[in-house]
Formats: C-alpha cells, sequence, structure tokens
C-alpha cells in the first residue's frame, strides 16, 4: 500500500497496464535517497520483470528489466532486489542484483541476475548460465527442495531454508 508522504493517507498507486498476471508484491526503491519510492519493480508469474520510474511531468514510465517467460516456470516464490558490487575483469561492477525463485513440474529453481547501474537492455535465459558464472549476466540452479522461507543474505553469503519434497523427486 503506498502512502501520500505530506499527509500519510493511503493512495491508489496508477501505473501503466500490462497483460499479465502478478503474484507477488512490488518491491520498491529509492534511486535519489530523498525518501520518496520514485522505482517500483514487479514480476508477472510468468517471468516478465518490469521496473516502473516516476517521471514528475509523465507520471509512471514502465520499462522491461527481464523476460524469461519462453522459461515456462512460475515465478511466485519470493523475489528480492539488492545494490551491490561483484568482480569483473578490470575492477568492479555496480548495479541491482535480483534473486528470483521458479518451479515447474520438475522442482524449484533459484535464479540470480545482475545489471549494472545504467544497463538498459533486457535480458533473457540466453544471459543466464547453469552454474555460478561471473563472465554471464547471472545463473540459475535447481533446488533440492521447497524453500520455506525467502532467501536472506549476510555478508555476502546467501541463506535459504528448504524442506525436502519427495514429490520432487
Amino acid at each position: 500500500r503506498l502512502f501520500n508522504a505530506q499527509t500519510g493517507v493511503p493512495r491508489q498507486l496508477s501505473v501503466p497496464a500490462v497483460n499479465t498476471s502478478f503474484a507477488l508484491m512490488p518491491l520498491a526503491a529509492d534511486p535519489d535517497q530523498d525518501g520518496l519510492v520514485e522505482r517500483l519493480y514487479l514480476l508477472s508469474t510468468e517471468g516478465l520483470l518490469l521496473q516502473y520510474d516516476w517521471q514528475s511531468a509523465s507520471g509512471w514510465q514502465v520499462s522491461t528489466v527481464a523476460d524469461f517467460r519462453q522459461s515456462g516456470w512460475r515465478f511466485d516464490g519470493s523475489w528480492q532486489r539488492i545494490s551491490a558490487r561483484w568482480p569483473v575483469t578490470q575492477g568492479w561492477q555496480q548495479g541491482d542484483v535480483f534473486i528470483l525463485q521458479g518451479r515447474d513440474a520438475s522442482g524449484y529453481r533459484l535464479m540470480v541476475l545482475r545489471r549494472p547501474v545504467g544497463l538498459q537492455r533486457v535480458f533473457d535465459l540466453t544471459d543466464i548460465a547453469d552454474h555460478v558464472d561471473l563472465n554471464k549476466a547471472g545463473w540459475q540452479r535447481p533446488l533440492v527442495g521447497r524453500p520455506v522461507t525467502a532467501a536472506k543474505i549476510l555478508a555476502g553469503i546467501m541463506y535459504l531454508p528448504l524442506s525436502h519434497d519427495p514429490d520432487l523427486g
């Protein structure tokens, strides 16, 4: 729920319509650190990751960060975004890291997507490796069980408790 910053009164969020469904709450960001949300991220159940930026003159403007719809996975588990730095060949890169949980008939998957600051391209499955690969935009791995909580990042280490589900094979 969004609130008016001056009055504290709840208000509706009017964003451009998209033809998809959402099972997760949007993630909010404050890029200019003024205490107001100017950016929202929404992830559709089919794997479309959208970014909404607030423009004072024109309202919310939508752009696509990633399109994983061809995966056939259902993205209705937890997800999060963190600001991070990671090593590259010549120093360090900074940007957003998205941690997504997807699932299909064979089980659950964890996907990590890194997007450097200022990069405006749309990512898809060809940008994601099947193992940790720092030369790719991200990676995905099957999980050996069902996630029981959202992943937590502490001191650069991801913790994700799993429950063994014998129906997953």
